[in-house]
């Protein structure tokens, strides 16, 4: 019942609080990574449906800037990118550098008004790109995914290339 005796106790009860903790840290450890690869599964997952999509689909972050104006590219599949003309994008791309060119204009006057909720979020665009035979016709749908507080955090473009179609509809309305 002396000092030393109350120090050891005290001592092997805070090593068993320790070994207590260390297996608690160990444990969620090893959630945490099993759910860092499932994730990781699923981005690779989503990842390879995209790339296999005819449908292209662009990923916008939040407005950013001091007016919040600015909405940056988070991801993009290839058709988007073939639609689009543009070799590569990489996340962080301004929206307003993705579409610079005069030719992706309307575009961007319609993402800019959905994006606000100023316009519509579905249309029927005509570009015109330099060298092409004929007009570009794609089908733009805009959803928002909504963040905390119902804020508007992120928008999904999807854009289909309707051009075939509407060539064959104009050459049925001429066979008629």
């Amino acid at each position: 019942n002396d000092e030393i005796a109350a120090l050891g106790r005290a001592f092997n009860a805070m090593t068993e609080e320790l070994r207590e903790s260390r297996e608690k840290l160990v444990s969620a450890n090893a959630e945490l990574r099993a759910a860092y690869q499932t994730l990781e599964e699923d981005r690779l997952r989503i990842r390879t449906i995209l790339a296999h999509l005819d449908v292209g689909v662009l990923a916008f972050g939040p407005l950013s800037g001091e007016g919040r104006t600015e909405a940056r590219l988070e991801g993009a599949n290839d058709a988007a990118l073939r639609m689009l003309r543009v070799s590569e994008a990489p996340p962080g791309t301004p929206m307003t550098g993705l579409l610079a060119e005069e030719w992706k204009a309307p575009l961007l006057e319609f993402l800019a008004g959905a994006f606000r909720a100023t316009g519509p979020r579905e249309a029927t665009l005509s570009l015109s790109p330099p060298g092409a035979r004929g007009p570009l016709v794609l089908e733009a749908h805009v959803t928002n995914v909504p963040g905390d507080a119902g804020e508007r955090t992120a928008w999904v473009v999807t854009l289909e290339d309707t051009t075939a179609l509407v060539k064959a509809e104009r050459a049925a309305a001429w066979e008629e």
